[in-house]
């Protein structure tokens, strides 16, 4: 008997998983399993022979070069778009449409 727990254990685990040996963000990540109906192994072939940025398209994922924060120096002050304080660019992440967010 497959229960909810088990269920959600279980996609935790392939998004981890995904996460980790393709290198992608957690929002990116449901994205590509749901597009390959969950089915890891054949996620992680079809990466593989395809171009990933191919793969990635193919599911309609959008991946940007910077994955955490923007491309200028490390020491940088962004405004989050949420709260509108000024955090360094390590206590924010950006999100595909370039916006910021602190991670508190």
């Amino acid at each position: 008997v497959i229960t909810k727990a088990s269920l959600l254990a279980a996609q935790r685990e392939y998004l981890h998983k995904v996460m980790e040996l393709l290198r992608l963000r957690e929002q990116h990540a449901p994205t590509l399993l749901i597009h390959h109906r969950w089915d890891v192994e054949k996620l992680l072939a079809v990466f593989v022979d395809k171009e990933s940025d191919r793969c990635l398209s193919e599911a309609s994922v959008t991946v940007l070069e910077s994955t955490n924060s923007c491309s200028t120096s490390h020491s940088s002050v962004v405004m989050c778009n949420i709260c509108m304080d000024d955090k360094v660019q390590e206590e924010v992440t950006m999100m595909e449409c370039s916006h910021y967010f602190c991670n508190e």
